[in-house]
């Protein structure tokens, strides 16, 4: 069950292989090295191995095509805001009441305890 640097090499002839084919697509590739990527053992699993399976799923990351960079957007399709008439104008009482509405004040409220 557990894995050496012995097991996971032919790996790394696999996706040799796998890059060099004529018969495949750039897309069947990416395919490929992704099932490759998720084939490989867990590094709890590999204790005398860690370097080696390290190496090997950094080599299939920048295979299939899950390192790529974002998209950056052109600086041309983002806007800054407009600030229209509304955002100078004070609103208006009514439309902004008072939530927490009327207090009133009791009628002892003056009067001393005595």
């Amino acid at each position: 069950m557990h894995k050496t640097a012995l097991d996971l090499v032919p790996v790394l002839r696999a996706i040799e292989d796998v890059q060099h084919s004529p018969l495949l697509t750039p897309a069947q590739r990416e395919a490929i090295f992704l099932e490759l990527h998720h084939s490989l053992p867990d590094p709890m699993f590999c204790n005398n191995g860690r370097i080696t399976l390290h190496i090997i799923q950094t080599i299939l990351r920048s295979k299939d095509g899950s390192t790529k960079p974002a998209e950056v957007k052109s600086p041309a399709t983002s806007k800054e805001p407009k600030h229209g008439a509304a955002s100078k104008q004070k609103p208006i009482r009514k439309t902004t009441p008072n939530t927490r509405g009327k207090s009133k004040a009791p009628a002892d409220a003056g009067k001393s305890l005595q």
